[in-house]
């Protein structure tokens, strides 16, 4: 089977590997959703049943793979400077080789001829629900869910470290975001095969279950999180992924501002108020002001009979879904 838009990279540096990843994915002008293995035997199992139209693989595999029919194309990451691939060997046609380390604009122009990437990539939102209210913050996660599920394929995902789900979003198998973690950390760009096992179904959209240990959360870099969540979208062909951000991440900052659209229950009781002046205070000192002004706040009422584990059925009847239809487009 063929993966279409698909460029696996092949290093056994991972921290390169990973940024270069990462500067593929986060440019729109370049026409593929990058991969990486650090492993070849881990490679030599996925090419076994993928084929990508762009291989990238460093000089230490090049005569195994480039002679193969594994990929449409081969780009081969060489240590020093190469003005032009063998012109002795006509079957190395679909190779290019470059120097591994220039500017990663240089290198991305190589692959930014041609076509965009796929729609579904560049379609892929995250909608993220901050707040110091967690119950707040939870009922306005999955009142944003179910709604969002109108418009597109969504996943929901909670963040928070002891998020109270388990009689809402039951688990329908033996797999929770702890899982799907362990897999994002293990094994990088192949997680999205494991994932697929974590995911469960409720209602009109898809949810991951919460993690059963909350270190699984606060032990985690925002950075990982933030191309966890990223690639799960891209990965899964998602349209939306909603996001309930737990209070116990470490500086939230950055997934924030990975955010398209960020939303915040409105504070209505002293201490809330207290809270969220304090954050608001220290986002205005450090210089995020226009992250600040993305921010749209909804009114959230938690004495309703929707308060229960039939939550999901009641809460579109509910006073605090009103008024969500007219801020969610974000197309």
């Amino acid at each position: 089977m063929k993966m279409r838009n698909t460029c696996v990279i092949y290093d056994s540096d991972e921290n390169y590997a990973k940024r270069l990843m990462g500067a593929i994915n986060e440019d729109n002008e370049v026409p593929y959703n990058a991969r990486i293995f650090t492993k070849q035997e881990e490679l030599q199992d996925y090419l076994e049943d993928e084929k990508p139209e762009v291989l990238m693989l460093n000089e230490e595999l090049y005569e195994y793979y480039c002679e193969s029919d594994k990929a449409d194309k081969y780009v081969v990451l060489c240590e020093e400077e190469i003005d032009n691939k063998p012109e002795d060997n006509k079957d190395l046609e679909n190779v290019s080789m470059v120097c591994k380390y220039q500017p990663s604009k240089e290198l991305l122009s190589k692959l930014s001829k041609g076509k965009r990437k796929n729609h579904t990539s560049l379609s892929s939102k995250i909608i993220g629900v901050m707040g110091v209210n967690s119950s707040k913050r939870t009922v306005l996660s999955l009142s944003l869910a179910k709604e969002f599920a109108k418009k597109g394929h969504t996943l929901f995902i909670s963040l928070e470290e002891f998020a109270g789900l388990e009689n809402i979003l039951p688990r329908r198998s033996s797999k929770t975001l702890s899982d799907a973690l362990y897999a994002f950390k293990q094994n990088k760009m192949q997680y999205h095969k494991k994932i697929e096992e974590c995911i469960s179904t409720i209602e009109n959209f898809d949810y991951i279950p919460s993690v059963v240990c909350a270190e699984d959360i606060s032990y985690i870099a925002v950075e990982d999180l933030v191309t966890f969540i990223q690639l799960v979208g891209v990965s899964l062909s998602y349209d939306y992924v909603i996001v309930d951000i737990g209070n116990g991440i470490n500086n939230p900052w950055n997934l924030y501002g990975a955010c398209n659209r960020l939303f915040m229950p409105k504070s209505t009781d002293y201490f809330d108020k207290a809270r969220e002046c304090s954050m608001v205070s220290y986002m205005n000192e450090s210089g995020m002001e226009k992250l600040l002004d993305e921010i749209r706040e909804i009114d959230v009422d938690l004495t309703e009979e929707c308060m229960n584990e039939k939550i999901l059925s009641r809460i579109e009847y509910s006073r605090s879904f009103e008024g969500l239809k007219e801020v969610i487009d974000v197309d």
